[in-house]
């Protein structure tokens, strides 16, 4: 995930004014672990973020670590998204290769990534012997996800599911040698993970929807950016704010709907719902505690400074006191 301004920096192509970290500790400052609850039944797919394609370069490097010593091949390459064939393109796992080897794959701080399957590539159909499949967020404890299972290859990839034994996902996984000895050099060219698009994020791309709905002061610094801001002409407190500005109080009100849509009070839920009591002449409109009207003017008071009057977006409404 991309953000936009990082230190000030203008950032293309990005979806996001706060990084995942920075949701995390404003969450943590609240007494809140992001996410409350873990996912149900996560989706995964070779598709998302990670699985599959070059990941060596980019926003979704996997950095491949290992303790056994190659002869043919680099580590890279299991996860260059190149499934052709040769020593550029894959590695040849050695003759030796015993129990408690192993290959690491790092997601990076602070990615968690749910998967439940990994798939394996190489020139023919083969096998490589006996591995284990664990995971870890600190690259020290690791925790089995899959038990001693017969490590296969072929050219159109064989895949090893589980059941993972967290619904929040890990950031590192590895492939652990285990009884035996690899006997024969056996070529491994790529490595594809089934994997779930992390909570957070999603919870970050939601909360933009409803961010990206209102409607807000002055205009956008280039018409060739994907998001509202950064923009020009804004003023806050009778200060002009810098065009290259991602205001404080903008993230704060991201991270207030992500907050939110985790506690199931989306701000972009239909708004009919939520009415309790209701008078005419003069108009008064009462909302149930927690509905999400509530749950829009809480956020809108955070960043009611930058809106233009009557810029509550699509669930925008009036409420006259009698």
């Amino acid at each position: 995930m991309t953000i936009i301004v990082e230190d000030g920096t203008i950032v293309s192509n990005a979806n996001s004014y706060v990084s995942p970290d920075e949701l995390r500790i404003y969450a943590a400052d609240r007494g809140i672990s992001i996410p409350v609850a873990p996912p149900t039944a996560p989706v995964t797919t070779y598709v998302n973020c990670a699985g599959s394609g070059d990941r060596t370069t980019g926003d979704d490097i996997v950095t491949v670590t290992s303790d056994i010593t190659l002869a043919t091949g680099t580590f890279d390459n299991l996860v260059d998204g190149n499934l052709g064939t040769g020593a550029a393109n894959g590695l040849v796992v050695p003759i030796g290769t015993t129990e408690n080897d192993y290959i690491m794959f790092d997601f990076g701080e602070g990615n968690l990534k749910y998967i439940d399957a990994m798939k394996f590539y190489g020139n023919t159909a083969t096998e490589l012997g006996a591995w284990v499949i664990e995971a870890s967020n600190d690259s020290n404890t690791w925790i089995e996800q899959k038990a001693s299972f017969t490590l296969a290859t072929s050219a159109l990839g064989v895949e090893a599911s589980f059941t993972p034994t967290s619904t929040l996902g890990f950031r590192c996984y590895r492939l652990r040698k285990g009884v035996g000895t690899v006997s024969t050099s056996k070529w491994l060219y790529e490595v594809e993970f089934k994997i779930a698009d992390e909570k957070i994020e999603q919870l970050m791309l939601r909360s933009m929807d409803y961010l990206e709905s209102l409607v807000f002061k002055g205009v956008k610094h280039t018409d060739a950016q994907l998001l509202q801001w950064p923009r020009g002409n804004v003023s806050v407190d009778g200060y002009l704010l810098s065009v290259s500005e991602i205001p404080k109080i903008l993230k704060e009100g991201q991270m207030e709907i992500a907050l939110a849509i985790d506690n199931g009070e989306d701000p972009l839920a239909d708004l009919s719902r939520t009415q309790k009591r209701a008078k005419v002449g003069p108009v008064e409109v009462e909302y149930e505690p927690g509905s999400v009207a509530n749950i829009v003017v809480r956020i809108n008071s955070k960043i009611f400074k930058l809106l233009q009057s009557g810029g509550s977006g699509g669930n925008s409404f009036t409420v006259s006191r009698g």
